[in-house]
């Protein structure tokens, strides 16, 4: 990974036109690399630590609801909105590149990241799947039903469920290896480690009279593993406020949503959200997203909020150099209603043909038919009166031919 950013810190800084937002929708992290999803695009970026600098390295042009869900696992970044899942290749700090769409077929509730799988998660059933050569496979039909997802928690190969921890070996057997302790809620996942918080009161409730902080490392053979800080005593709307609900916790920051407080992992309040903000915390960041603004605070900096703003240090090619290769590029944006981009590169004069296909291979229309001398070139598809669906172009240039898929989504 280094020497990947080495790289990209190295090469030259090209500006790139990023289509302008109308609506954040969510900031996602994994690690040092940070995906913000827009009503119009996904932006990959990375940043080191708590620097306040970003840097964005792939970015991706589509349609996005606010409803959209999503998770990271090992290799692929998802999507899901519309009962549907699309999976972007995401193995390098540069790369983030439309694969495919996956419709399992019945209500997707959330989706969730475990190793080089993922979950499905449907009612209270969990479906497993994995990716391989390009397509999602099913691996277990309804591993297990659990009708709380805040108590169900994924550190590969384990899954926590309430009180009980479970291993999963792929072609083997999902089973318990270890019994924790932890409450019916205010319990969040960073890493491989639970962080609960408890509190107890004295009747008729005046307040908090003593609150404590769990971490239980999910790890054999050491778990349960549990240490225990008495935490939370100079923050007084953690003593004032009470109850249970969900924990979102990163490495520096806990987010206590049934309270409406922003902590630091030292027991130090962090910000204090208003009911209007929607926030994203991170291991290093608090975001705020205002529907058309994103600002950006350092974890140990309290409320100070900065506009998110970052660098390109992006592998886009660049217009005015003469190609060296045959190319065919994923078209943009995708999904797609009902324009779409699609370029392509000649290294020499050559007779193009582009044309596209649905998926039993019926010929929809011919985008290009003509000779052409080398260099880089664009051609718009219009899916009008199309169906929705996933469609195909392909492209044959002298000696070389390659085809692409690409998402009408209506």
């Amino acid at each position: 990974m280094k020497i990947l950013i080495t790289i990209i810190l190295l090469s030259i800084a090209k500006l790139v036109a990023q289509p302008i937002p109308n609506h954040y929708n969510f900031m996602a992290q994994k690690d040092s690399l940070y995906y913000l999803l827009t009503d119009n695009s996904l932006l990959k970026f990375y940043s080191h630590e708590a620097s306040g600098e970003f840097f964005l390295t792939k970015y991706l042009e589509g349609t996005f609801p606010t409803s959209t869900k999503y998770t990271i696992n090992d290799d692929y970044f998802f999507l899901s909105y519309n009962d549907s899942v699309f999976y972007y290749s995401n193995r390098y700090i540069d790369e983030l590149s439309f694969e495919n769409v996956f419709v399992p077929g019945f209500t997707v509730t959330s989706i969730h990241g475990f190793g080089p799988y993922f979950f499905i998660r449907s009612g209270n059933t969990y479906h497993l799947f994995k990716v391989v050569n390009g397509i999602v496979v099913l691996v277990e039909d309804s591993l297990f039903n659990h009708p709380s997802q805040e108590l169900v928690f994924f550190v590969y190969p384990y899954v926590t469920i309430a009180q009980t921890v479970y291993k999963y070996v792929e072609g083997f057997d999902f089973y318990p290896v270890g019994q924790i302790n932890i409450g019916n809620g205010n319990t969040g996942l960073t890493g491989n480690t639970l962080v609960a918080y408890y509190f107890w009161v004295t009747p008729p409730i005046p307040g908090v009279i003593h609150s404590e902080l769990h971490k239980t490392l999910i790890e054999e053979p050491s778990f349960p593993d549990t240490t225990i800080y008495w935490w939370g005593y100079n923050i007084p709307e953690l003593q004032q406020n009470y109850g249970w609900g969900t924990l979102i916790a990163k490495k520096n920051l806990y987010f206590m949503m049934w309270v409406g407080v922003i902590t630091t992992y030292n027991s130090q309040l962090a910000y204090l959200p208003t009911t209007e903000d929607r926030v994203n915390i991170s291991d290093y960041y608090i975001f705020k997203l205002g529907g058309d603004t994103l600002l950006y605070s350092k974890w140990n900096a309290g409320s100070t909020f900065y506009p998110f703003t970052w660098t390109n240090y992006t592998y886009v090619e660049n217009e005015f150099t003469s190609p060296t290769d045959f190319a065919l590029f994923q078209n943009y944006p995708n999904p797609f209603n009902p324009i779409t981009k699609i370029r392509y590169e000649l290294p020499e004069r050559s007779f193009v043909i582009i044309k596209v296909y649905d998926v039993l291979g019926k010929e929809i229309t011919t985008l290009v038919n003509d000779e052409k001398p080398n260099g880089n070139y664009e051609v718009e598809f219009n899916g009008n009166g199309l169906a929705s669906g996933i469609y195909y172009y392909r492209i044959t240039a002298g000696d070389f031919s390659q085809t692409k898929k690409m998402i009408l989504l209506k």
